[in-house]
């Protein structure tokens, strides 16, 4: 029978723990029935093989609310949300036709923004396309705004776009290593490091350090660094900062590998299944360490359940090499649990 509360409960079960713990964290509730609501979310989110049932006795406009909150609030932190809208105010001020709430809120963008914002860059050279579109249209004081802005920031601007630079240079030895050409990377960790660290940086250049130096310690198998930089992350992640479901879940997704290396199967499990919770497009690379993983763990039914719920992705990737490991994975999970004919008829 279907609960008269199954559309929240759809609705929390995509939630991720970071998440629950932001939102908990800046509430200042003085209705306790939606905070003990939001307090299941985040047990049920973190707990999910020991989920507890929303109350249904609960007045359902109050979970209506709730949701509503909760969407609004994160979506006014998500880095991926505000690079839509940038774009977005691009594409109107390129066409002349940007709405009046648009500019209220990118001249109060303008007024508040610094270097260390995640989509500084963008907002940058989003402001220099505005200031042509005020100026000919002689709104003095709003080019002033703008001009302020490029006049206050432009150091920070040139070194961030001189850091994405070398990132390029550095991720063209780190991938051709990785790819057996022969090549070094370690002489680019101490400079992502630093990177990585910099709290004056756009958060853009930063995250992407941390994606190039795993790659480096993968390269050379020295996986102990890792930890105590993405434990730094993770503490980023719990203030609400740099956040977006897609960066979480390939936060969790590089969870799951560095806890494998490590043999920690338990926490590989749980990031795992943190890292499928959301549909990226990343999501078939990781359903295949998610079963990676549960496959070693002979949990051969669970590992098919993942496969099958899957199946419909996989047929759309653009990713060969994930198709193919997607393919490897259910047949392993199939032949696991006996299906040998059903096996024979998919590889076929």
């Amino acid at each position: 029978m279907r609960s008269k509360l199954q559309k929240f409960t759809d609705f929390a079960g995509r939630l991720l723990p970071h998440e629950t713990g932001y939102l908990l964290d800046i509430q200042h509730f003085d209705d306790k029935v939606k905070l003990a609501i939001l307090q299941r979310a985040d047990h049920n989110c973190r707990r999910p093989d020991a989920f507890i049932a929303f109350d249904e006795g609960i007045d359902k406009r109050k979970y209506s609310n709730l949701k509503q909150w909760m969407i609004e609030r994160l979506r006014a932190i998500d880095v991926d949300e505000q690079h839509a809208w940038l774009l977005e105010v691009e594409r109107q001020i390129e066409t002349d036709r940007i709405t009046p709430e648009a500019e209220a809120r990118l001249l109060e963008l303008l007024a508040g923004a610094s270097p260390p914002d995640f989509h500084f860059v963008k907002l940058y050279e989003l402001a220099r396309y505005y200031r042509h579109f005020l100026l000919i249209r002689m709104r003095y004081a709003d080019h002033r705004t703008a001009e302020e802005f490029l006049e206050r920031h432009r150091g920070a601007y040139e070194r961030a776009v001189e850091v994405r630079e070398q990132l390029h240079r550095a991720t063209l030895d780190i991938v051709r290593q990785y790819s057996g050409e022969g090549v070094q990377s370690l002489h680019w960790e101490n400079w992502l490091n630093n990177v990585f660290y910099d709290e004056a940086l756009d958060g853009w250049n930063r995250y992407m350090a941390l994606v190039r130096l795993t790659f480096i310690y993968y390269n050379y198998r020295n996986f102990e660094p890792l930890r105590e930089k993405y434990d730094y992350q993770d503490a980023l992640f719990r203030k609400g900062q740099y956040y977006s479901s897609r960066l979480l879940t390939n936060y969790y997704g590089n969870r799951l590998l560095l806890h494998i290396r490590f043999q920690e199967f338990d926490e590989a499990e749980y990031y795992g299944y943190l890292s499928i919770r959301v549909k990226t497009a990343d999501y078939i690379h990781y359903v295949n360490n998610l079963c990676t993983v549960l496959l070693r763990r002979k949990k051969y039914a669970e590992a098919l359940a993942v496969m099958k719920t899957a199946l419909p992705e996989s047929k759309t990737t653009h990713s060969f090499h994930n198709k193919i490991g997607f393919v490897a994975a259910y047949l392993r999970c199939l032949n696991y649990t006996g299906q040998h004919r059903a096996a024979e008829n998919y590889a076929e």
